[in-house]
């Protein structure tokens, strides 16, 4: 059995029973015999202590045994330009998948999310609803070290998360996506009064069926936090109503399998715009058909499309401003699962300087095994941005080419 396919496993690919055993000598046994290992998910760049420099944090999971495994955040601080102290390994809840940074308790500090789609075995046949997300707060008076993790249980499958305050109350309420088709729905978990504590999960954005991705934003700019989110072929927007409560799902646009989704505003007019990426026919065990698409808002609730052919299997994308224009640009990462080979790839849009919001690919190259997310940040202390994926791996920004990308090196 190969490393891709157990990470299906791992991702809730329906494949039927498969056992893995830890390899452990002289057992006899005549199934798979598997060396314990980790797999990567989310990665955050973001400044987690406070001193001005962007730290990296991963979500992890040991696999040394059949489904459900330990799952950690692993926290990088930069002590140094370019510099890292040793990791700070956190406890989660099973299988990360997903991770995000906000500020969840009101405190001004930053604080971490991570999402596991699936904490209990998976059955045949059988909707798997024990997805969960997992809190580490930040410790007041220790900049860059965070408490325990509060698991908090979810439902469905949870292929996402972030934390927002979408009651309007003042406090970041949590909003998980839930990846069962047949739910067809988003999950909303409102911060109560009391410490640490949290509604039981209420359906929102119900409608809209099988969420890879979500993200929060005001989107029609009436001050209220809106839902956009993606799954299968399809990217809606769930106007905000206020109190926790959204409209329907309103269809924004289509693709093949759209599994990522970033929220920004491209063309500089004040609203924001919506980016997905494109799995194109990879997750169906085909090729072709992926692509970055974007939808820039012209008017007010009014899109436009356009699209970016890159490598088969895109599935998350970044916003940031990678070439020091002063224009976004766009980061993707593409991989198929399904095959054996090294198949992951990177693929760096960068805006045009003379059409506001067109992209081209600028650079592509081969990223690390099974890599799923990236993250962009300045890792390396020479104050250009950089491209964090999932190991963590450090690609620097050339210091002679901007917004071109050199190989890729562990992080210092």
């Amino acid at each position: 059995m190969s490393r891709r396919l157990i990470e299906r496993v791992l991702r809730g690919a329906s494949l039927g029973a498969v056992s893995l055993v830890v390899a452990c000598g002289g057992s006899g046994s005549s199934l798979p015999i598997i060396t314990p290992f980790w797999v990567s998910g989310g990665i955050v760049v973001s400044d987690l202590d406070g001193d001005g420099r962007a730290d990296v944090a991963v979500a992890r999971t040991y696999v040394d045994q059949p489904p459900p495994h330990p799952g950690y955040v692993d926290v990088h601080l930069q002590t140094a330009p370019g510099r890292f102290a040793p990791l700070q390994r956190y406890a989660v809840a099973a299988d990360p998948w997903a991770l995000s940074v906000g500020d969840i308790d009101g405190d001004g500090l930053p604080d971490l999310l991570s999402a596991s789609p699936m904490t209990t075995p998976p059955q045949i046949n059988t909707v798997n609803d024990s997805g969960a997300v997992a809190l580490l707060r930040q410790r007041n008076a220790s900049p860059g070290q965070f408490e325990t993790a509060q698991v908090l249980a979810v439902g469905g499958v949870t292929n996402d998360a972030t934390a927002a305050d979408l009651t309007g109350d003042g406090r970041a309420d949590v909003l998980a996506a839930d990846g069962v088709i047949v739910n067809s729905r988003a999950l909303l978990l409102a911060q109560l009064p009391a410490a640490n504590s949290f509604a039981t999960p209420q359906p929102v954005c119900t409608g809209a069926g099988g969420w890879s991705a979500l993200a929060v934003g005001d989107i029609d700019g009436d001050t209220r936090s809106d839902v956009a989110g993606v799954g299968s072929g399809t990217l809606w927007w769930c106007r905000g109503l206020g109190g926790g409560n959204f409209a329907a799902p309103a269809v924004i646009g289509t693709g093949v399998a759209l599994v990522g989704v970033a929220l920004a505003d491209l063309d500089a007019d004040g609203r924001l715009d919506l980016v997905a990426a494109d799995a194109g026919n990879a997750p169906s065990g085909g090729l072709g058909a992926a692509a970055v698409r974007w939808w820039r808002q012209t008017m007010p609730g009014v899109f436009t499309v356009q699209s970016q052919i890159v490598a088969d299997g895109a599935r998350h994308v970044v916003v940031r401003d990678l070439n020091q224009d002063g224009r976004p640009d766009i980061a993707v990462i593409s991989t198929v699962y399904q095959t054996q080979a090294n198949s992951t790839w990177i693929s760096v849009l960068l805006q045009s300087a003379s059409v506001t919001g067109a992209f081209s690919v600028a650079q592509a190259w081969q990223g690390p095994d099974g890599g799923s997310f990236l993250a962009v940040g300045e890792v390396t202390g020479d104050g250009r941005v950089d491209i964090v994926v999932e190991g963590p791996l450090v690609y620097p920004q050339s210091s002679t080419a901007t917004g071109m990308f050199l190989s890729g090196t562990p992080l210092p």
